[in-house]
């Protein structure tokens, strides 16, 4: 139930503010309609206009949080009451004649895109404090996993394997901020793959096996980019210079932790850093088609790695196979400061 709820959401808000929609063209009514398709056990009286503030305001806490969005609308935004995770209220009101202030959006823009087609974003969100662990693996294990139209991507010739452990901030899909879906950690471990086009090559990501601390996250994940997310306990420790992500799988606990320096330092051109971190297109592979998408973000600052601890098996999580390969001796640790990101809607390669 709160997770149907919570996607029904999503899908209303991305319909609503999608890049090419008139401005104030849907009524209530219309609205209504359209919110019952998608989740018809909403009573038609829960979607209704307002004007200035509700009657009854519940309080802010993590369970109960109204979220105020701008949703493609010059004149209106959505309202959406969530108590305990699911929602019970969605309110189209007039922001003219509203005492609430719309809301603000992140100060931080990504400055810089790589080659190709900039849309306006499914997903926008702030990518920080990444620690990535890479080893190198014969390319025999890859190439089976490589998505078709795209070729095995490597480093001075090497395959490399990457466990990566960040936070996920300021999360928004098409503009609304879900509330207790915004700010979470994940954890995954991927390769990087090449797509060659006329005069131009895309550098990108598999991902093997992605974890997020939420279900309904993994199950739009796994939808929208067909991309393997789970969900699992998980959980991030910040305390600068010290970093640690915890997760449990199979009943087994396990983390992967580093501690920094202070220095903020680019990225050298042609360095294994640059090869991991620099990367701006992601590919899902769906039998024999393949979804792109592409990521934005400006370059990224690192971090030297004073110490790094792993957990002594990811078999739980990873399998034997997968696991036997990172219980051996890392090639390199990296540390990235991160930044504002957005993510675009993903397509179908042509076949």
């Amino acid at each position: 139930m709160r997770c149907l709820s919570i996607l029904a959401v999503a899908a209303v808000a991305w319909s609503l503010a999608a890049c090419d929609a008139a401005p104030n063209t849907k009524s209530v009514a219309e609205l209504n309609d359209l919110y019952q398709k998608i989740d018809p056990r909403m009573a038609e009286a829960d979607l209704k206009t307002v004007a200035g503030e509700p009657t009854k305001k519940e309080p802010k806490d993590e369970a109960t949080e109204w979220l105020n969005s701008e949703a493609g609308l010059n004149t209106s935004f959505l309202s959406v009451l969530v108590q305990g995770g699911a929602v019970v209220k969605v309110t189209l009101r007039d922001r003219t004649n509203s005492s609430q202030e719309a809301p603000t959006k992140p100060a931080e823009q990504p400055a810089r895109y790589p080659q190709g087609r900039v849309e306006c974003p499914f997903l926008t969100a702030a990518w920080r404090n990444l620690i990535v662990v890479n080893w190198e693996v014969s390319p025999d294990l890859l190439v089976p996993l490589v998505p078709v139209g795209t070729v095995l991507d490597t480093f001075q010739d090497r395959a490399l394997l990457s466990l990566v452990a960040f936070q996920f901030l300021e999360t928004r899909v098409r503009g609304v901020a879900i509330p207790g879906h915004i700010n979470f950690p994940e954890v995954n471990l991927r390769f990087y793959v090449r797509r060659e086009l006329e005069g131009e090559t895309r550098r990108g990501v598999v991902f093997i096996k992605e974890l997020v601390p939420r279900w309904a996250i993994a199950t739009v994940a796994r939808t929208v980019y067909g991309e393997n997310y789970h969900a699992v306990p998980l959980s991030g420790e910040i305390d600068d210079p010290h970093f640690r992500y915890n997760w449990r799988c199979a009943r087994q606990r396990q983390h992967v932790a580093v501690e920094v320096g202070p220095e903020r330092l680019p990225l050298a051109e042609g360095s294994e850093e640059e090869f991991v971190l620099e990367h701006y297109w992601g590919y899902a592979r769906h039998g024999n088609l393949t979804r792109e998408y592409q990521v934005t973000h400006p370059r990224w600052e690192s971090r030297p790695v004073l110490n790094l601890d792993l957990h002594s098996d990811y078999s739980p999580t990873y399998g034997a196979e997968w696991g036997r390969i990172l219980q051996g001796e890392p090639r390199s640790a990296m540390f990235a400061v991160g930044s504002a990101i957005t993510v675009q809607p993903g397509r179908p390669l042509p076949t």
